[in-house]
């Protein structure tokens, strides 16, 4: 194109030149589809996480108050062991009772 250009910058594109092949422009053509597909998908993902985000939040919020209720109590074996005791022998069992539930 009537351009003049030094010999450095003429060796680097020729050398850059000659590593292009056939298949690597297939390779690229290929990754670049796929690349494509993969971020058409995640924007339609995207659009329906969009759509119905009120209910995954409802359907996670429920799930979290599922397990809180039931997971098992938590039991210190102490007070248990002795509450039982003081039931056994008579003792203040309702106050036995009534410490066995304090934290």
């Amino acid at each position: 194109a009537g351009l003049t250009i030094s010999e450095p910058t003429a060796e680097k594109i020729a050398s850059v030149a000659t590593t292009i092949t056939p298949a690597k422009i297939d390779k690229g053509v290929k990754r670049t589809k796929r690349i494509l597909l993969v971020v058409s998908v995640l924007r339609k993902v995207l659009k329906v996480i969009q759509q119905y985000k009120h209910l995954i939040v409802l359907w996670f919020l429920l799930g979290w108050i599922r397990s809180a209720c039931v997971r098992p109590y938590p039991v210190n074996k102490k007070k248990v062991i002795k509450a039982a005791a003081a039931a056994a022998t008579g003792g203040d069992a309702v106050q036995a009772a009534a410490n066995f539930f304090i934290f």
